[in-house]
């Protein structure tokens, strides 16, 4: 007898890591081309395949690093992601040129000359994030490069910047402890404006030197944390680094910056990345990660009904790769994905009537006199928004309730149906205007909302 997708991805989900899921993955994928050679099967292969393969595929980010000269861009790269010698190997030849470094889990930090003030070097930064240069400095046509802190120096025209130092976030880095004139304010003012521009929700601002506003009366500290606030328009992480440092706000910072990558990153590549006691604790990092999952399918329509079951196993995985996940608690959590999909699908599809002209003699007579109008149905496909969320996320949660064992009471569905309707608006404006980010930031949210997550509540930029 055929067995259908749900049975033989049943045991998909009794994994806990990646390399299971290959493994398994590699035996369903065997079980299905011994089937008999149907459209049904090889369907069911190929959405296996992408599944395991979108697993497998997510990329490291690639962060650039910009922000004031000598405002502690190395120390703070080092208390996220360690190797305290990557960002140290300037010399008075490289200090004018970006500095690739790779980390060994993959992840690529561009270190770029600082900017602010009568710097020299401020047009290099520019030309390589692709913002304005500034007129009353000398302007660069292309800009020097080392892909490695070994290699020498070469320079790049924009278009192979675009090509060998693409750019997923920006981390903007200002010395919240350095009294700022008014013109250097300005000119920091207008370069975040233009990066953000450039770059939308990708770019994180972080003030360092907190620890010695701390020292301060509380009247200069409000006065120089006012600066800062007025720089960023707000939206400044206060972190403490260094020797010195407390890592105060460094665990914020990891939060705005894994809700920033793009949706083709896979967060578990920044996790891995970053150093043990700054890693997100396992149930915030599996909510992180789902919402860029979620906002993804929120963004499809209803003829993309392979992406949504795709993605919608993807969700089931990703939990797989966390907590040891048995077939019959996965169905028993309504994770029949394959229904599932279909169901949050047919929320992106509406049938629309649309005018049409007669036909035949009697709808001819009709029309001519008595002035009938004709309609056609038609199917119209749309986002399946907030509709489709409210559909996935109910199971999801329980699912992924189930697992965690929060140390919270479990809501019921219309609870959760509840907190999905009081961000529904906000939701669907940014699903018609396709702002991603935005969108999975307040997914991220939502969730840690149902699962009281506190460490999303400790987010306080300035």
């Amino acid at each position: 007898m055929r067995k259908s997708i749900n049975d033989v991805i049943g045991d998909l989900f009794n994994l806990a890591s990646v390399k299971d899921v290959f493994e398994l993955g590699e035996a369903i994928l065997e079980h299905l081309n011994e089937r008999l050679d149907t459209e049904q099967v090889e369907h069911d292969s190929d959405t296996v395949a992408k599944t395991l393969h979108r697993i497998q595929s997510g990329r490291p980010p690639r962060v650039a690093l910009a922000g004031m000269t000598s405002a502690g861009k190395t120390s703070l790269i080092n208390s996220l992601f360690g190797d305290p010698v990557a960002l140290a190997k300037r010399t008075p030849d490289t200090t004018s040129a970006v500095l690739r470094v790779t980390f060994s889990s993959g992840l690529i930090v561009y270190d770029t000359p600082g900017v602010g003030g009568d710097e020299e070097y401020e047009n290099v930064t520019r030309q390589f994030l692709g913002i304005p240069q500034d007129p009353d400095l000398d302007a660069v046509e292309s800009v020097p490069f080392q892909s490695s802190p070994e290699a020498a120096v070469r320079h790049l025209t924009p278009h192979q910047i675009e090509q060998e130092a693409p750019v997923d976030a920006v981390l903007f880095v200002i010395d919240a402890s350095r009294t700022m004139t008014r013109p250097d304010r300005a000119l920091l003012r207008n370069i975040l404006l233009e990066l953000r521009e450039q770059y939308g929700d990708h770019v994180i601002v972080a003030a360092t030197h907190i620890d010695v506003l701390n020292r301060l009366s509380a009247d200069e500290r409000d006065k120089m944390l006012q600066y800062v606030s007025n720089v960023s328009d707000g939206d400044a992480v206060p972190v403490s680094v260094g020797d010195d440092g407390t890592g105060e706000g460094l665990d914020d910072l990891v939060l705005r910056l894994s809700r920033s990558m793009p949706s083709d990153v896979r967060l578990s590549k920044l996790q891995e990345s970053l150093v043990e006691e700054r890693k997100l604790e396992r149930l915030s990092f599996v909510v992180t990660e789902a919402s860029s999952l979620l906002a993804a399918i929120m963004l499809l329509d209803g003829g993309s009904d392979e992406e949504i079951q795709i993605l919608t196993l993807t969700l089931y995985a990703l939990v797989s790769q966390h907590y040891a996940v048995d077939e019959s608690t996965w169905l028993r959590c309504n994770g029949d994905a394959e229904k599932l999909s279909e169901h949050v699908r047919s929320k992106g599809v509406s049938e629309q009537n649309k005018p049409r002209k007669p036909r035949g003699f009697w709808e001819n007579v009709r029309a001519a006199f008595f002035g009938e109008e004709f309609y056609t149905t038609v199917r119209v496909n749309k986002p399946v928004g907030v509709d489709g969320l409210l559909v996935l996320l109910p199971s999801y949660y329980h699912f992924l309730y189930t697992q965690s064992s929060p140390a919270t009471s479990r809501l019921g569905e219309p609870e959760i149906e509840q907190a999905i309707n009081e961000r529904s608006s906000k939701m669907q404006k940014l699903v018609a205007k396709r702002l991603t980010s935005k969108l999975s930031s307040e997914l991220t949210q939502l969730m840690a909302d149902l699962y009281k997550i506190s460490e999303y509540d400790t987010n306080h930029p300035i």
